[in-house]
């Protein structure tokens, strides 16, 4: 990946680095520190917000 290049976060990461308890939280915060310390900008998208509102929160 080149320098600064942007990354797009899927919902899954997001859901992932919301729970501490998560298997993965550690490996997904882990990944998400080195691409900001090499400069990528961390993008996101309207759809991916609602998939991650509509996963996170209980049905009602």
């Amino acid at each position: 990946m080149p320098e600064g290049g942007a990354c797009l976060l899927d919902s899954n990461i997001l859901l992932r680095i919301s729970k501490s308890d998560d298997p993965q939280h550690a490996v997904i915060g882990g990944a998400l520190r080195t691409l900001v310390g090499r400069g990528a900008p961390l993008c996101y998208t309207s759809q991916t917000l609602g998939e991650f509102w509509n996963a996170s929160t209980p049905a009602g």
